[in-house]
């Protein structure tokens, strides 16, 4: 009898080992978070372990959870696809991909599983008479998939806990800015804004900046700016328009929808003043429209 299992068994071992842990690290990080939230998953250890080393109790509970599995993926995925289509509300993409990737990748897994723990040429690995866990080869095996997959499961859950912190104070913004001629309050046909960006390299300053975009558009009372995204914090725009001063707003997810600006008429000595300045300026991330 080898030392260790058929190349097979060892991927299907190591892929119930390195599931498990995933589920015991999430464990454990919730109770750190202060929250009681067992994972059972953590279960597919010892299973994981028990068919490296050929117990045939192991390899029935590998059996039976990886069939449980199969048949819930497929028909859960085939009640959904019913339930969007009877809706008339199909996933759009990138949850759709997102969805079928998934979906795929598990059955795929699942397949694998019964198909490896099936065939013939490894059914003696189970039959063994000799305790296979006696053996160093095995436990190294078990030991190393352990240690790395904790590793990666660790550094996982550590992105992903710092991208929902970061993603939690992130807040919805939506503002249509209009400047306007603050001595007649006209619209304005010839605007332009800048946003503000953090300019420091630090980690904070980078996640502090606005997520927005832009997009210019125009009615019977001149043209407008719409702003919307996600920001964490307030930031500033600068408007301007050709023989009007510029002038900064502050925006949040709690300004208004529709804000009016006023814009101050240029003197024209200001106004050429003005114009000397820009023929200077270097480039930035001003937009003129």
């Amino acid at each position: 009898m080898d030392s260790l299992p058929p190349r097979h068994l060892c991927i299907v071992g190591a892929l119930w080992i390195a599931v498990g842990c995933g589920f015991l690290v999430e464990t454990i990080a919730e109770l750190i978070h202060g929250h009681f939230k067992i994972q059972l998953g953590f279960l597919a250890i010892p299973i994981g372990h028990g068919i490296l080393v050929g117990r045939s109790s192991s390899r029935k509970w590998a059996l039976f959870f990886a069939g449980v599995g199969l048949a819930l993926t497929v028909g859960g995925s085939a009640w959904l696809a019913y339930e969007h289509r009877r809706d008339g509300t199909p996933l759009e993409a990138p949850d759709s991909t997102a969805a079928i990737l998934s979906v795929a990748l598990a059955t795929a897994g699942f397949l694998y599983v019964l198909w490896v723990l099936t065939r013939s040429s490894h059914l003696p690995w189970f039959a063994q008479s000799t305790a296979a866990e006696e053996r160093p080869s095995v436990k190294s095996l078990a030991w190393a998939v352990a240690v790395v997959a904790v590793s990666l499961a660790s550094a996982v859950h550590l992105e992903t806990r710092q991208v929902e912190e970061i993603h939690a104070r992130l807040r919805p913004v939506s503002v249509r800015v209009r400047p306007c001629d603050a001595a007649t309050g006209k619209g304005l046909n010839n605007i332009s804004y800048q946003i503000k960006t953090p300019t420091g390299t630090d980690d904070s300053d980078l996640w502090s900046a606005p997520r927005v975009n832009t997009r210019f558009g125009s009615d019977s009372d001149g043209r407008f700016i719409d702003i919307f995204g996600a920001a964490a914090q307030s930031f500033e725009v600068t408007l301007g328009s050709d023989g009007f001063a510029e002038k900064v707003i502050t925006i949040s997810s709690e300004s208004p929808s529709d804000r009016r600006i006023p814009l101050q008429p240029l003197k024209p000595a200001q106004a050429k003043s003005e114009d000397a300045g820009e023929k200077t300026q270097g480039p930035g991330l001003k937009r003129d429209l």
